[in-house]
């Protein structure tokens, strides 16, 4: 009974923080992410937004694309009333909103049309009484009737108050089914309420809405004015931005008071979703308002009876027994296997014992290749009780350059108060790197070492090795991360977790740039990749973002040339262009819209004398007419005393954000993926940036006669 009683306690806050942690949200910002992530607080609100406008989407394409040859029931023109002081020849359902005091009839066989045109006349009248002729609003009005209306649980006592606020209850579940096609989605917000679903057809400026209900509207209502209608014209604020296929908008609004309150104000948002009739080529504006109401009070019964009747009508009572016996079983094998070890560690401990409690690894140093780097010389140094010469302990080669023997003194030993004597030894390994881009190509874009440390609970810290990390510079064409990790030195006792620690340096380096990690001694674990927002945000990546199997390296793939183009809105670019990818475009019907899209400069260079101008006369004349004029266009001429650093085959661009950081595309020039659609990739990994930048900036050192497309082509016979 105890149990019982303290378990609907629980469950009756429960439910009241969550309710009143929902009533705060909805004035929040719904679409609010931390770092590229949904925050909890807002998730279940953008959950149903996102998953709506993909229904919605899925209801334009099936039902509003096309409408000329749609099939709707017979006589649903007259389910269409224009006239709002008819009254239907039907039972009416009575409805109750809590929030602003209303009760309302509802008609759910029938839509009412509204002119939302404040410049009314005898003529709009006329207008007015043809609407029920609009295609678009005859489907919009069979299927509301067809999927909620036909499905809705009602009564019709409209003298009892919570009857009326039941029956708008079910409205609104009803309608959150059909927006979501899962019947409990409901649960999740229980306080959200949809009022009224309409459409607007922006060139005769009419409204139906649906249900049609006994609520007056204005008489004077300008259509310009309403936040849903500015929110399409981005002239109000709008989130969760979105596009379907044929480029037509959706949206949310911010908050704002509906049009119709009397009473209390009602505080709503509008889910919008403009599109287009393919056939007619009208424009129409689909809206559902949406609000918090508070039809689900927040309990107030504080007596034990209440407490006992919660968790037994919610039919948990049946699972309280045997997990009783389950939280009794649960708390006898955590004192016998985690609490006992423990207060028999802290019984038996003595100073002369120490327990390692966390892992480190700490980044030593950092060296990018560049014009200004040289031969570099990278050392290590540590200190060992038994020097480790197994191959696995020395992965990198480095040289091993002393040993030096010297002694310590140990802690007091366990047998005797004598004080013991340990020899240890300091090593020291050295190596030579060439990271500079004067002549050619490095080997390695960038060098880091990283110095792995135990920490005991006593705050002691040792050295139990080094790791070397290579970023390789010769599969640039290739989508694998060139990233080698080797150990330069290991102490002999963790040679176990050697390379589970590996893995996850590994994995910290393609997805992070902090200098630090704390190692988890597990050797099933991986990080989550982390994907910056803006990138999410790009329509032709979506896809491949949510099932790239690249994404563990910080970089995608890539197959449309409009990722590109999206993607150079974000910043400043700047390029270098390969015949290869410019004749790869050409077979792939691409290179036109490739040079629509804008860059603050780009450069081709020339690896044979003349070898541009025979590639520029095999193009057609629209595409020599665009390449012609394009002045951030320019092409660095083949001189025979000059050696390019940047190869034949690297095709890149450097994007600096308007945030600061850097973004490198790269494009594939082989045929390693000509069997595919992919057209390269893109990088956030700073170690990409920084060794394109710097590639670049090498290139435009070389001093290279540089012409634009058309000094190039007309100087030369």
């Amino acid at each position: 009974m105890v149990l019982i009683i303290s378990f609907g306690y629980v469950v009756k806050n429960h439910l009241e923080i969550e309710k009143y942690k929902q009533i705060n949200f909805w004035y929040e910002d719904l679409d609010l992410k931390v770092d590229s992530k949904k925050v909890d607080s807002t998730k279940v609100f953008s959950d149903f937004i996102e998953q709506t406008q993909e229904n919605l989407k899925k209801y334009y394409n099936k039902y509003y694309r096309k409408s000329k040859n749609r099939r709707v029931i017979r006589g649903i023109e007259h389910k269409i009333i224009v006239d709002n002081r008819y009254v239907p020849n039907e039972e009416y359902i009575p409805w109750k909103i809590l929030k602003t005091d209303d009760m309302l009839k509802a008609y759910y066989n029938y839509s009412g049309v509204i002119d939302f045109d404040s410049k009314q006349s005898n003529n709009r009248i006329e207008q007015k009484k043809q609407s029920p002729n609009d295609k678009i609003f005859q489907i919009f009005a069979d299927m509301m009737i067809k999927n909620i209306g036909k499905h809705v649980k009602s009564k019709t006592n409209d003298n009892d108050d919570s009857i009326a606020i039941q029956n708008f209850h079910n409205f609104s579940k009803e309608v959150i089914t059909f927006l979501t096609n899962d019947e409990e989605y409901w649960k999740k917000i229980p306080d959200l309420r949809i009022n009224s679903i309409y459409i607007f057809n922006t060139r005769t400026r009419f409204l139906l809405s649906y249900p049609f209900t006994d609520q007056p509207f204005s008489s004077q209502i300008d259509f310009k004015t309403r936040p849903w209608f500015k929110a399409t014209e981005n002239n109000y604020f709008s989130s969760f931005p979105n596009r379907d296929n044929d480029s037509n908008q959706l949206g949310v609004t911010g908050i704002y008071i509906d049009i119709n309150d009397e009473n209390e104000p009602n505080k709503m948002r509008t889910i919008w979703y403009k599109f287009k009739d393919q056939d007619t080529k009208d424009y129409y504006i689909l809206c559902l308002d949406i609000f918090l109401d508070k039809s689900h009070q927040i309990v107030q019964e504080k007596n034990l009876l209440y407490l006992l009747k919660k968790p037994l009508n919610s039919q948990i009572w049946i699972y309280l027994l045997p997990l009783s016996a389950f939280i009794a079983l649960c708390l006898s094998l955590l004192y016998e296997f985690i609490l006992k070890p423990i207060l028999i560690r802290l019984k038996l401990y003595e100073p002369g014992k120490d327990f390692v409690v966390k892992i480190k690894l700490q980044r030593e140093s950092k060296h990018y290749a560049s014009k200004d780097e040289g031969e570099i010389t990278l050392n290590i140094k540590g200190e060992t009780k038994a020097i480790n010469k197994s191959e696995q302990s020395r992965e990198a080669g480095w040289n091993l350059n002393d040993i030096i023997p010297n002694i310590e003194f140990s802690v007091k030993s366990n047998e005797s108060n004598a004080r013991e004597q340990e020899a240890s030894f300091s090593y020291e390994f050295t190596k030579v790197y060439d990271l500079s881009m004067v002549e050619d190509k490095p080997i390695y874009r960038c060098i880091e070492t990283w110095r792995v440390l135990s920490e005991s609970q006593s705050g002691k810290t040792q050295t139990i090795g080094f790791f070397v990390a290579h970023w390789n510079t010769n599969n640039s064409a290739d989508i694998e991360e060139g990233l080698d990790i080797k150990s330069i030195y290991w102490e002999q006792d963790y040679q176990d977790n050697l390379d589970s620690l590996k893995e996850q340096l590994r994995q910290h380096l393609l997805l992070s740039e902090k200098p630090e990690l704390v190692a988890v001694l597990d050797r099933q674990y991986s990080k989550r990749q982390t994907i910056p927002q803006f990138l999410e945000k790009i329509d032709s990546l979506k896809t491949l973002i949510k099932s790239s199997s690249y994404l563990q390296q910080g970089k995608i793939v890539f197959s449309e040339i409009r990722t590109l183009a999206e993607l150079y809105k974000e910043g400043t670019v700047k390029a270098i262009c390969s015949l290869h990818f410019l004749k790869n475009l050409k077979n792939k019907q691409q290179l036109k819209d490739f040079l629509d899209v804008p860059v603050a400069e780009r450069y081709l260079i020339e690896y044979e004398e003349d070898e541009f101008r025979y590639f520029y006369d095999s193009l057609d004349d629209e595409i020599k007419s665009k390449l012609i004029n394009q002045y951030s266009f320019k092409i660095m001429v083949y001189q025979d005393d000059i050696e390019n650093i940047i190869s034949p085959q690297d095709d890149f661009c450097i994007i600096s954000l308007k945030n600061g950081s850097k973004l490198v595309a790269y494009s594939f020039t082989d045929n390693k993926y000509s069997h595919t659609s992919w057209l390269g990739w893109i990088s956030w990994r700073e170690v990409d940036s920084q060794f394109y930048d710097e590639l670049y900036k090498c290139q435009l050192s070389k001093n290279h006669l540089i012409k634009t497309i058309r000094a190039y082509i007309e100087g030369k016979s």
